[in-house]
């Protein structure tokens, strides 16, 4: 039986305002892991559990879909981190990667065909994961933004390269909520 715990890393949490006075949104999550579950609470986003949510490449994507098209019900802003093609990076499975990606196709379809026309939706990834490298790696990731009045540009393609040379181009990370606030028409107008 263990008879210490040593906590590797360990600090003080930094003071982090809310999501909500942060960007003027009520935030949900919908999420996978305990990672996810944990930062989300930390920024005072509602989080959900969903029947069949694994944090790996079973996870029951549908579902995930219809939790985040219910709780958009309650709240203006859904975040749900999908982790499956990750682990397949790291594992170094091409094949794994490509089903979670397949299922993403789906679930993104299945979202598309049941949330209101006025619903925005950002689908991107918060690293790469190449499975060469079976880690994380600072490569550009894709970022697509739907919805209605979103300028549309001649990417036709979600991946890496396509998404380089499409009209978002490279943004950086901490953009994507002003970007996004903007088109809802809850902030002030962002790079004009």
């Amino acid at each position: 039986p263990a008879n210490i715990l040593l906590p590797r890393g360990a600090g003080v949490g930094p003071h982090i305002e809310s999501f909500e006075s942060e960007h003027g949104l009520r935030a949900a999550c919908v999420a996978e892991t305990g990672l996810i579950d944990g930062v989300a609470r930390y920024v005072g986003m509602e989080v959900t559990s969903v029947p069949g949510a694994t944090g790996g490449p079973d996870s029951n994507l549908i579902n995930m879909a219809k939790a985040i098209i219910e709780r958009l019900q309650t709240f203006d802003f859904v975040l749900c981190n999908v982790k499956g093609a990750d682990v397949g990076g790291h594992d170094d499975a091409p094949q794994v990667k490509i089903d979670v990606i397949r299922k993403l196709d789906e679930m993104a379809a299945y979202l598309r065909a049941n949330l209101p026309p006025d619903t925005y939706i950002v689908l991107t990834a918060d690293h790469s994961t190449p499975c060469a490298v079976k880690d994380h790696s600072g490569d550009p990731v894709p970022i697509v933004f739907w919805g209605e009045g979103v300028r549309t540009d001649s990417c036709v393609h979600f991946d890496e390269r396509s998404c380089a040379a499409g009209g978002v181009n490279r943004i950086r990370g901490i953009d994507v909520m002003k970007i996004l606030t903007q088109l809802m028409g809850v902030q002030e107008k962002f790079g004009a």
